[in-house]
């Protein structure tokens, strides 16, 4: 499994202390507000705000918004390749932040599917990027042992696998027709991986290249990846 050490600690480079950030209250953690875009222009820069907001235990709520303030998504990423040194930047409270390139296209992709699903109320992410004081070690530290709690606590958990490529969508319906294969019996799935073998016709040989593809991404290799799926 390829790892790097930034990936495993999540303690990188990011000039994230030209961002005035506040000291997180007891119960607190930091959301992101994407801003829509003011062109249609898909690469427009990213426009953000950044809220301190009351993380109750375990809402009973099950209608949205659950809090007060909206309510909240977690995005698990791959930071990237330049983790250490990051080659983009976003807008945070009119204050310019640099960020990973892959960061840049979730943010992105976020902007857009929250522009089509537009609810009543804000629709705010948590990144732990951004929502994290990088450079304060003792915040980082302590907000790692509440990741259980903002994960599983988050409306939903965005994973972003990376940019989409020619086969992508392909390789993502082949993933639903292997789950939904699932429910077949095995008898059912013997005798058509048979009519395969001895017919040397496999129509689908293309699309379970493209799921390939998918699965082996850098998204699926990092274990920070796990954890945050099996907390959300």
């Amino acid at each position: 499994m390829s790892e790097t050490s930034s990936e495993n600690s999540r303690n990188t480079n990011l000039n994230t202390h030209i961002f005035p950030y506040r000291t997180l209250a007891p119960g607190e953690i930091r959301v992101l507000t994407i801003h829509p875009p003011r062109t249609t222009d898909r690469n427009e820069p990213i426009r953000c705000s950044l809220d301190h907001c009351p993380l109750l235990p375990s809402s009973a709520a099950r209608t949205f918004p659950r809090y007060e303030w909206g309510d909240y998504f977690a995005l698990s990423y791959c930071w990237g390749a330049d983790a250490q040194n990051p080659s983009r930047k976003i807008t945070i409270d009119d204050h310019a932040v640099k960020v990973t390139e892959n960061l840049e296209a979730a943010l992105q992709t976020l902007r857009a599917s929250s522009m089509s699903t537009a609810g009543p109320w804000p629709v705010r992410f948590w990144v732990d990027a951004v929502c994290l004081n990088q450079s304060d070690s003792e915040e980082v530290k302590a907000e790692i042992l509440r990741m259980r709690d903002i994960y599983s606590q988050a409306a939903g958990v965005y994973s972003h696998l990376g940019l989409a490529t020619e086969d992508s969508d392909v390789g993502f319906r082949f993933m639903h027709l292997m789950a939904e294969g699932l429910f077949q019996s095995a008898d059912m799935v013997y005798r058509e991986l048979v009519d395969r073998r001895f017919s040397g016709k496999d129509p689908e040989k293309n699309a379970y290249k493209a799921m390939l593809r998918l699965l082996n991404r850098p998204y699926w290799h990092r274990v920070w990846v796990l954890q945050e799926l099996a907390m959300s």
